[in-house]
């Protein structure tokens, strides 16, 4: 599926939904429908509606500790960031305006334990 006209592509992000490898990207775009793309493969996408109209096209998007972030170049409180544990079904998260440009990265480490 081709999304709405995005003016490109933003960011790529991967992570493991129900032990399936996911790619989630997103586009330059304002557009709540083709903002966000997500497959399992990396050759056939789907388009994931967000709630509603980010406040501005996204930026980036990053995965960690099972969660799919997203964020948008806007000064809005509500419609700024928003997670997701799929790709698919969206949540904007509440914030304080942000002071300029936002963008995003996750770092997650793993601890091993070793035992005798």
């Amino acid at each position: 599926m081709t999304p709405a006209a995005p003016t490109g592509w933003a960011a790529v992000a991967f992570g493991f939904v129900n032990n399936l490898p996911t790619y989630v990207a997103v586009a330059n775009t304002v557009n709540p429908t083709g903002a966000v793309m997500v497959s399992n493969t990396g050759f056939t996408w789907t388009a994931a509606n967000l709630p509603s109209a980010p406040g501005g096209a996204c930026v980036g998007v990053a995965y960690g500790n099972g969660e799919f972030v997203a964020v948008f170049a806007t000064a809005s409180t509500t419609a700024g960031i928003a997670y997701s544990r799929d790709g698919l079904s969206w949540t904007f998260a509440t914030t304080t305006a942000p002071a300029g440009n936002w963008s995003v990265s996750l770092l997650v480490a793993s601890l091993a334990t070793l035992s005798s």
